[in-house]
């Protein structure tokens, strides 16, 4: 019947029609991965509150850090989804300074990384630990959670990078490509996995940290052709002319590419 009264309606799965929702709504948790149904990605949303509870309640001291509702929603977008966040007034139909702190601590994070969020989906690449991908066409970006080393491995990437910066100040990440079978020996980087690519980035992030309790730093890198997965034969430093690259292991360092 709401079809036929209204078909551009959008109906979710919480009317008792399974057959005929148009997206899935997962409360309260996030899904470890894309949400399928009979083996197929479908459409979904996560609905989320910033303390546990979906209306006002003022004994509820569990509020979520900006950090954490950050990560939730980078996860939400690395994973295909869109996520709801629920704010609930008081009484005087005001919003509690709380939710007024942590809507304007995301907005803060928005401007300078919207675009890693608006328009992005999950990417078929696999992210290293503690990091996260969405990707909008060409554009990968890495959502770094944790940051315990100077380097982190990005498999797969190597030769296939156009160019690298950060999204908070747009600074050009210096990169490098290590040759497959390189060895390692004390600070050279070898190739540690024969079987994959792998780029490396230094530790910080402009004037940011990622890392610890940090609202994750933004990385952005271009690819070309992306639907075709085709290599690419550049990587562009911020410094100094483009050179030519060989497969193996691309090496980003802004602490170099950011000074003076």
């Amino acid at each position: 019947m709401v079809r036929e009264l209204q078909p551009g309606a959008i109906l979710n799965d919480r009317l008792d029609l399974p057959e005929t929702a148009d997206f899935r709504t997962p409360e309260q948790y996030q899904p470890a991965g894309q949400m399928m149904v009979d083996g197929a990605p479908v459409l979904w949303e996560a609905c989320q509150t910033m303390n546990g509870s979906w209306g006002y309640d003022r004994d509820n001291l569990n509020w979520k850090p900006v950090v954490m509702l950050v990560r939730m929603l980078i996860d939400t977008v690395s994973k295909g989804g869109n996520m709801l966040l629920n704010v609930g007034p008081t009484a005087r139909g005001e919003f509690d300074p709380r939710s007024i702190e942590r809507l304007r601590g995301i907005g803060a994070w928005m401007r300078q990384h919207g675009r890693s969020i608006y328009g992005c989906t999950a990417s078929d690449f696999t992210p290293p630990p503690d990091c996260r991908y969405t990707q909008n066409g060409n554009r990968l970006y890495l959502h770094l959670f944790a940051w315990p080393f100077q380097h982190v491995h990005l498999p797969g990437l190597a030769g296939r990078v156009e160019y690298a910066q950060l999204l908070n100040d747009a600074s050009e990440i210096k990169t490098l490509v290590i040759n497959p079978g390189q060895q390692a020996q004390n600070v050279t980087m070898g190739d540690f996995r024969r079987y994959a690519h792998a780029a490396t980035a230094g530790p910080e992030a402009g004037r940011g940290r990622a890392g610890g309790g940090a609202v994750p730093e933004g990385i952005a890198a271009r690819r070309r052709d992306a639907a075709r997965r085709a290599p690419l034969s550049r990587a562009t430093a911020r410094r100094g002319p483009r050179r030519r690259t060989v497969p193996g292991q691309l090496s980003m360092s802004w602490g170099d590419a950011t000074k003076g």
